[in-house]
């Protein structure tokens, strides 16, 4: 019976476990977000996300750049001015939202640092660190 599962969950489509993962997370965090284990895989995972997408979107680049053709030089530059065109859009956006919406902080005390509330935030302190960002280790 688990060999049997485990033979199709491998032979499953990435997209589709993805989508699996994401359904099934919101669905446990949302039933039992209480449980500390499901919080912490849930921190966890989007640490892990966090450190891999930057190499994993650089390698799928260098690969895509690696098989073009001669001819597809033209879609490459359609493809870099919408890229372009898409971020100033983005970065105009954000910047007027901001102006439409001004955040202000208030501080009523200077901020100091205090020792660990629990064990808890020790650990996930702990393991998220683990699974940092590796170029952001580096710098650190």
């Amino acid at each position: 019976m688990l060999n049997k599962f485990i033979n199709k969950w491998t032979e499953t489509n990435l997209i589709l476990k993805i989508l699996i993962g994401i359904i099934s997370g919101a669905v446990l965090g949302i039933l039992i977000a209480e449980v500390y284990a499901i919080s912490l895989l849930g921190i966890l995972f989007l640490t892990a996300l966090k450190s891999i997408a930057p190499f994993l979107v650089f390698i799928m680049v260098i690969s895509a750049l690696s098989h073009l053709n001669k001819g597809i030089t033209k879609n490459l530059r359609t493809c870099i001015i919408l890229y372009v065109c898409s971020m100033l859009l983005a970065c105009f956006v954000a910047v007027t939202i901001c102006f439409i919406f001004p955040v202000t902080l208030t501080f009523t005390t200077p901020a100091t640092q205090s020792a660990p509330a629990s064990i808890s935030a020790v650990l996930i302190k702990l393991f998220t660190d683990m699974v940092t960002n590796p170029l952001r280790a580096l710098v650190e």
